[in-house]
């Protein structure tokens, strides 16, 4: 039993060993068909030589949000630029600022709310299921 258990091991070891994880080579295909192809190339680490069956490490991870965005004002060119985009932010938050100024402190705006009380048939004010007191003082708290 021993034996056995002993070589199913190492087998297991040696196919962990000669299956390397995935890494860009197996997808050159595809890749290179990508805009991105470069920047993933750059960002890899090529294993030392003395360990041949390592797979490459990623240098740095970074977050692609200003490529995908820079590709998409540049295929679609009305969208305007990253500066254009600031710029109306900065005023509509103006705008908004301007109109919260506005407003009198004194007005009180009302949400409705609904509460669920989810208990197991208890009586009312007993355990979980709490009174309609008990919620509005947590209400009042709140505001």
């Amino acid at each position: 039993m021993k034996t056995s258990t002993l070589i199913a091991v190492l087998l297991a070891m040696l196919m962990a060993g000669l299956c390397p994880a995935q890494n860009l080579s197996q997808f050159e295909g595809r890749l290179k068909k990508r805009p991105h192809y470069h920047q993933l190339q750059e960002k890899q680490i090529q294993a030392p030589s003395t360990a041949g069956f390592y797979t490459p490490i990623i240098r740095q991870r970074t977050c692609g949000t200003m490529e995908a965005d820079a590709a998409l004002r540049a295929r679609y060119p009305e969208m305007g630029t990253l500066e254009e985009f600031e710029n109306g932010l900065q005023r509509a938050i103006r705008g908004y600022e301007q109109e919260h100024d506005a407003r009198s402190p004194q007005e009180v705006i009302t949400i409705p709310v609904i509460v669920h009380v989810v208990h197991n048939g208890q009586a009312v004010g007993s355990g979980p299921n709490i009174s309609r007191a008990q919620v509005q003082s947590q209400i009042d708290a709140l505001n």
